[in-house]
């Protein structure tokens, strides 16, 4: 399955005919990015709802999370992908490491062989959720450790596949590295 979300740079979500999806909020991509990063675990509905909506009462919270993740589930079926599962208490993203571009890039990264580090390069296009800003601070503080994280990540792999890519002989692709790593 080719990568259907993307959290790394740019936000993006598209369908099966790589037509664009829209997801309508900005708190609808952090709900994502925060599922998609939990790594398959279940996250608890109050912590959700807490970290997006921080200025709201309990209730109010759980009430906005329950709209958002019912406008975000449509948005994900409308590109083929049914991949939040909840119950009363948790939420988890479901997806195959290829659906979003951030797991497929941590994936690459644990291969460890040079067509992993080119492909971890490549699906990597800037810092989680480029431009998305909201007025949630704990969820702001989550973003930028994790943002921060996947950057590192990214800035190893990149010197890891300029290695490679001069220790191959390939000129041109240690020169690409070099500049994805310097950008």
């Amino acid at each position: 399955m080719a990568v259907q979300i993307r959290i790394l740079g740019d936000v993006a979500l598209t369908g099966p005919d790589a037509a664009p999806v829209a997801v309508t909020s900005r708190r609808g991509w952090g709900l994502v990015a925060y599922l998609v990063l939990s790594g398959g675990r279940p996250v608890r509905r109050e912590t959700l709802s807490a970290l997006l909506w921080p200025h709201s009462g309990e209730g109010q919270a759980r009430a906005s999370l329950r709209q958002e993740l019912a406008v975000t589930r449509k948005a994900l079926r409308t590109a083929g992908l049914d991949v939040i599962a909840s119950d009363k208490e948790t939420v988890t993203y479901t997806g195959a490491p290829g659906c979003a571009d951030a797991t497929a890039f941590q994936a690459h990264l644990s291969g460890g062989s040079l067509d992993d580090l080119r492909a971890a390069a490549a699906l990597y296009g800037g810092p989680l959720l480029d431009g998305v800003r909201l007025r949630a601070p704990e969820f702001n503080a989550w973003c930028d450790g994790a943002r921060a994280r996947l950057q590192s990540l990214a800035a190893g792999a990149l010197e890891d596949l300029l290695r490679a890519e001069e220790g191959a002989g390939d000129a041109a692709a240690a020169v690409a590295a070099a500049r994805a790593l310097l950008a």
